[in-house]
């Protein structure tokens, strides 16, 4: 039943109806503690990020990396975001903090490249 809301969460974020995806993300997050949780997590950060709300969104990629560590591939993407967010907000150290942090601790996933390269910025 999560991966269903899931699912139609994510329908509903690749047609933009990001209070609709972010609200069917938040009962997969209630119905499963596994990778869906995760997954359920990061894409209510992306809903908000995709609203123009950072400070929200890192709170909720701040959750993946606290609570989901496990599933590495989500907290490395989250870490990552986490990075962007403090951009939006004009915190370059903290930026860097975390794009470091990515490489650090997921340096052997996709998000390592991406990560590095904020870093010569």
């Amino acid at each position: 039943m999560a991966e269903v809301q899931f699912s139609l969460g994510k329908a509903l974020y690749d047609l933009k109806r990001h209070d609709q995806a972010r609200a069917r993300f938040q009962k997969a997050l209630a119905l499963t503690d596994t990778e869906t949780a995760a997954k359920s997590q990061f894409y209510v950060g992306e809903t908000l990020l995709a609203e123009g709300n950072p400070r929200e969104a890192l709170k909720a990629y701040l959750r993946v990396v606290a609570l989901w560590s496990a599933y590495k591939e989500w907290a490395a993407a989250a870490q990552f975001e986490i990075g962007k967010c403090y951009q939006n907000l004009d915190k370059a150290n903290d930026a860097r903090e975390a794009f470091q942090a990515v490489i650090d601790k997921y340096g052997d996933t996709k998000w390592a490249a991406p990560a590095r390269e904020q870093l010569k910025q």
